[in-house]
């Protein structure tokens, strides 16, 4: 087993480093646009440098479960009706023709809350759909880097190939089942 360490000042430097992308992240969304991730990144980020020192068997199998585990949708609906959490009724002061009049023309401020409203809306895409995913790849990331697979590329490549393509090859079967037959 490996033995991975970070220095003391290497890890302050990070935890600043994902401090002001959440920073930069929050301004983006309340000063530009509500679909911002970057503070998502840098809230996972966070958590990167604790999992940084697990077993490379569980950051690998991490990611490969988040990667394929399907039930989100049945774990969110539970979770948000367990605390109550009613994303639609953060925008229902807001009918469409309100919001393209506010985004155009309504006073800066109330641009800034209605920004804040719709991003409160969108908890459930960027927490339950978007976290997920980001978290897998941040995960097989730290795999990687800790077993420093970018210096043997080539080799990883011919290594990883056929898998690669059957994986592909199951994960759209899987997805054309779950979008065209399930429904039915």
């Amino acid at each position: 087993m490996k033995l991975f360490k970070l220095s003391q000042n290497r890890i302050s430097f990070y935890f600043r480093r994902m401090f002001f992308l959440f920073v930069i992240g929050v301004m983006h969304i309340l000063f530009l646009w509500n679909g911002d991730v970057i503070h998502l990144y840098a809230l996972l980020g966070l958590g990167i440098i604790y999992i940084i020192y697990l077993p490379d068997k569980w950051i690998l199998g991490g990611s490969i479960f988040l990667l394929i585990f399907p039930f989100y949708d049945q774990f969110a609906f539970w979770f948000f009706e367990h605390i109550g959490f009613s994303p639609e009724s953060f925008l229902e002061a807001y009918p469409s023709e309100k919001i393209t009049e506010l985004l155009r023309n309504g006073p800066y401020l109330e641009t800034v809350n209605f920004r804040v409203q719709e991003y409160l809306s969108n908890v459930p895409i960027l927490f339950v759909y978007l976290a997920p995913l980001a978290l897998s790849m941040f995960l097989l990331e730290v795999y990687f880097g800790k077993n420093q697979f970018e210096r043997q590329l080539d080799l990883l490549v011919k290594k990883t190939q056929k898998s690669v393509i059957w994986i592909m090859i199951l994960t759209n079967a899987y997805r054309i089942i779950f979008i065209f037959y399930l429904p039915n």
